[in-house]
């Protein structure tokens, strides 16, 4: 995990999606041009096992190369990226140094990983097992088996069990070992998969000890926080969960607590209709005005008699986070729309009510157009 490490340049490739990639003794910035750096000594990580590749710099006194992702290939660690300034040719010592902002953002989301499949293990049953993940900068996608969609309960219960988990501030290590050694700890081993031996294990506390080659965390703590954004079906027997955690879920939090204000605003001026279910309500009301509205235009300005639906009046302050992201979660169920795209399909359905009561009220006022009006004014 040392951040810094003194390397001495081995290769220079200029990649090019036409003429190909061709190596190079020297390079100097050229506008738009990508490289690609290998070197005897590397700290970073390149993409493996759903972790995504590392980010940094490889720099000396005469030029600084800018790398954006580090890839495997056959043994060798590839930094992809280009010159910023300077010149770089092979046989410089460089100082290799990874971005150690987006290395702690990425080993939270990963961490974060692990003790998600623990939580889902202890909900749902030892059958949840992982099928796939993905772990980038305080994001995660985490692939599980399991035959139907997860209730918003359990879901709930879930996220809430990942959080008791990381407020324990558990303490996670990693050590490499026969295989044997790790499979009697109790190391979770998936069916199917082919491990080599020896092998490196993860443990964290006392409840998860899982076989990864990723990058980590030395304690749970650290995670700062986890939230489930979507649960949903990849295959029949596969679920996929995505989550956010770290600073990317604090800024989500924010996000939501915004969206909930503005939709609060937009749809209850006076702010008096709160409450989670009055949010619901809200949005309720307004598709139903829709079809209202429709019909009545169909019937040649007949209106529809039926309430519609009843709003609530909780004080916004007295809401809690949950209550809030349920009652958006729902809306956008109600409405088929995910919910950051809420917003705008509110906005979109209230632009259509003030379309259809400027066609009714003109319907209104219109010359009668029936059949038996125009029979009448037909000339022999």
């Amino acid at each position: 995990d040392e951040a810094a490490v003194v390397a001495t340049i081995k290769g220079l490739i200029v990649t090019s999606p036409d003429s190909g990639d061709q190596l190079a003794d020297s390079v100097e910035p050229v506008e738009g041009q990508r490289l690609i750096v290998v070197t005897d000594r590397s700290t970073f990580y390149g993409e493996s096992g759903g972790q995504v590749g590392d980010a940094g710099r490889i720099e000396h006194e005469q030029g600084v190369f800018v790398v954006e992702d580090t890839q495997k290939d056959a043994g060798l660690l590839l930094h992809y990226g280009y010159l910023a300034s300077g010149c770089l040719s092979a046989g410089d010592k460089v100082t290799v140094v990874f971005d150690i902002e987006q290395r702690q953002a990425i080993r939270r989301a990963h961490s974060a990983t692990h003790i998600l499949h623990h939580a889902l293990q202890t909900n749902l049953g030892t059958h949840a097992q992982q099928q796939g993940s993905k772990v980038e900068m305080d994001w995660l996608r985490f692939d599980f088996t399991n035959m139907e969609a997860v209730a918003d309960d359990v879901l709930l219960k879930i996220e809430l069990d990942v959080n008791e988990l990381v407020q324990a501030h558990e303490s996670i290590q990693w050590e490499v070992l026969p295989l044997a050694a790790a499979r009697s700890q109790g190391a979770m081993m998936l069916f199917g998969e082919k491990y080599p031996d020896p092998v490196r294990m993860v443990s964290m506390g006392e409840f998860s000890r899982e076989l990864c080659g990723g990058t980590h965390l030395s304690n749970t703590g650290d995670v700062l926080q986890l939230e489930i954004i979507s649960e949903e079906a990849v295959s029949a027997g596969t679920r996929r969960i995505i989550a956010l955690t770290g600073e990317r879920c604090q800024k989500h939090h924010v996000e939501m607590t915004e969206l909930y204000a503005r939709l609060l605003g937009l749809l209850s001026p006076d702010g008096d209709k709160a409450g989670s279910g009055g949010l619901l309500e809200c949005i309720a009301a307004v598709a139903w005005r829709v079809r209202a509205l429709k019909k009545q235009l169909a019937g040649g300005g007949a209106v529809e008699q039926a309430d519609s639906p009843a709003v609530g009046s909780t004080a916004v302050a007295e809401l809690g986070y949950q209550q809030m992201r349920s009652a958006l979660r729902r809306g956008a169920r109600l409405l088929n729309v995910a919910v950051g795209d809420l917003m705008a399909r509110v906005e979109a359905m209230l632009q259509e009510c003030d379309r259809l009561q400027e066609e009714i009220a003109q319907q209104a006022t219109s010359d009668d157009l029936s059949a038996d009006s125009l029979l009448e004014q037909g000339e022999e």
